[in-house]
């Protein structure tokens, strides 16, 4: 039906032109959701979420020692118990693996 309608260049043309856009917008979602992630991650490590390798590594080794399940103790300053701590210190790896990878692109 398009074909009677449309020469077979200018269907070409406006299916390309919708793929590009397409693509641009998929694009844009990707990225928007990405910086969100990024967000959440670097809220539970506190840093920023464009921070730098430097920082976040010291940061994460900062926080991995405070949390570290073999480091906890009934008197830990973060006040949490051992399986909370161990759940907070997987939630601070997830987010400096999530993080790191920013850095492998």
């Amino acid at each position: 039906q398009f074909e009677e309608l449309f020469e077979p260049d200018e269907l070409d043309e406006i299916l390309e032109d919708i793929f590009e856009k397409t693509d641009e917008k998929f694009k844009e979602m990707l990225l928007k959701d990405r910086l969100e992630d990024d967000k959440k991650h670097a809220e539970v490590l506190g840093v920023s979420h464009d921070v730098d390798k430097r920082t976040l590594q010291k940061t994460y080794r900062k926080l991995a020692l405070q949390y570290h399940p073999d480091k906890w103790s009934a008197n830990s300053a973060h006040g949490l118990s051992k399986e909370e701590a161990e759940e907070h210190f997987k939630s601070i790896r997830s987010s400096y693996d999530h993080l790191m990878a920013n850095f492998d692109e």
